[in-house]
């Protein structure tokens, strides 16, 4: 991670750490998005998604970490992919805030498996000038641009 981003590390986990809930009930993350672990059904109104499993990365813990990677891999940035992840996720348009996003951002740094330099697949998100910027480059709750 480029040195500009480690050097307020400290202070931007210490500000979020109230934000992350406290208590949840734990439930299963998948930990990996990729084809072979989709199951699809075909029924009445066509294909769709009736499945996802993934035996070699499964854990438990809190649901929102499992949005990670298809946030940050898949919707990439584009604040209309974004939004639709999380709307379909099942969070309400008043939840879709700089709170959500400071919350992800925090779980993204402390992955076991963070590493923003391979994993963050938007062009030119070194260009953040701090952790405060790249949250909303990354989460772009409140963006009005339907990229």
């Amino acid at each position: 991670m480029p040195h500009k981003f480690l050097a307020g590390l400290d202070d931007y986990i210490a500000d979020a750490v109230s934000l992350l809930p406290r208590g949840i009930a734990p439930v299963i993350l998948t930990g990996e998005y990729i084809p072979e672990n989709f199951i699809v059904t075909h029924g009445p109104d066509g294909w769709r998604l009736s499945g996802l499993i993934d035996f070699g990365d499964v854990m438990t813990g809190w649901s929102e970490y499992d949005l990670l990677g298809p946030s940050v891999f898949m919707a990439a940035g584009r604040a209309a992919w974004v939004r639709s992840l999380f709307r379909g996720f099942g969070y309400e348009e008043s939840s879709l805030d700089q709170t959500l996003s400071r919350r992800m951002m925090v779980l993204c740094l402390l992955h076991r498996y963070s590493d923003p330099l391979r994993q963050f697949r938007i062009e030119g998100w070194q260009k953040a000038n701090d952790l405060y910027e790249l949250e909303r480059v990354l989460w772009p709750f409140g963006c009005e641009a339907a990229s």
